[in-house]
């Protein structure tokens, strides 16, 4: 699910989890448990928008890839990723 969530965000810029969830078609709770692997190894950091007002708040938190997630989203690409002949590799790994 990893792979097909760094995809998704190379094509949309940053998107929240519970849109990576319906455009994935996975639970939720799943989508943020790969997001937090994602983030704990590099691959994607959380943006904040909004205001906070006390206690609650009305921020929203989108997904965005790092340089890290762009270079391992696009192999051999212009942001420095792995050689082609890994591609394959890595792929398998996190999808």
């Amino acid at each position: 699910m990893e792979g097909s969530i760094l995809e998704l965000l190379e094509q949309h810029g940053s998107l929240g989890y519970e849109q990576i969830a319906t455009l994935l078609g996975k639970p939720p709770d799943a989508v943020q448990s790969a997001l937090r692997d994602l983030q704990d190894s590099g691959f994607v950091d959380a943006i904040t928008v909004g205001k906070l007002e006390g206690a609650p708040t009305t921020a929203a938190a989108y997904w965005r890839l790092t340089d890290k997630g762009r270079a391992r989203s696009c192999p051999g690409g212009a942001a420095g990723g792995v050689g082609a002949r890994s591609a394959p590799r890595l792929i398998r790994q996190f999808a």
